[in-house]
């Protein structure tokens, strides 16, 4: 299990957790790419997206700092579910979540997960969904040992 420290992100954080994203969408674009495949100029968009992400007041990003750097990170969104699903709150929803090899999401992923919960229900979030690539099978097992259950699918394919 990594030592790694939890805290909040900063925008010091974005070029890490770009290098992050970056090895997490290769290993998703060898399941699936047409869904994970990189567009161009993905680095600098996304920078513009995490800076955008990290400074809204209904977002969570944490980073697990390793000694100098960083060995992973997640964001979390609170927002409202669509009123056919009628929580009674506040829905997290953990989107941009990424380890560094060798770190596991039964030890490193699961200290984020509970320190964003955490905080998500402390802002009145009653339910969390997170996103998981249907090939990712450390990462299900994790979610599944934690409690998540599939609640949907996303079916893809070439046009």
């Amino acid at each position: 299990m990594s030592e790694a420290a939890i805290r909040v992100a900063t925008s010091d954080d974005i070029p890490s957790m770009i290098r992050l994203a970056e090895e997490h969408r290769r290993e998703l674009s060898s399941f699936q790419p047409v869904m994970w495949r990189e567009a161009a100029k993905a680095s600098e968009k996304q920078a513009g997206f995490f800076t955008h992400q990290i400074a809204q007041e209904n977002v969570i990003a944490l980073v697990a700092q390793s000694k100098s750097e960083l060995a992973g990170f997640a964001i979390g969104s609170l927002v409202g579910a669509p009123p056919v699903y009628s929580p009674g709150g506040l829905t997290l929803l953990i989107d941009d979540f990424a380890i560094a090899g060798g770190e596991r999401w039964d030890g490193l992923g699961k200290r984020l997960v509970q320190e964003l919960t955490l905080r998500a229900k402390a802002a009145g979030a009653v339910q969390a969904v997170v996103i998981c690539p249907h090939l990712l099978s450390d990462k299900r097992e994790f979610l599944g040992m934690e409690g998540f259950e599939i609640a949907s699918e996303w079916w893809v394919r070439s046009l």
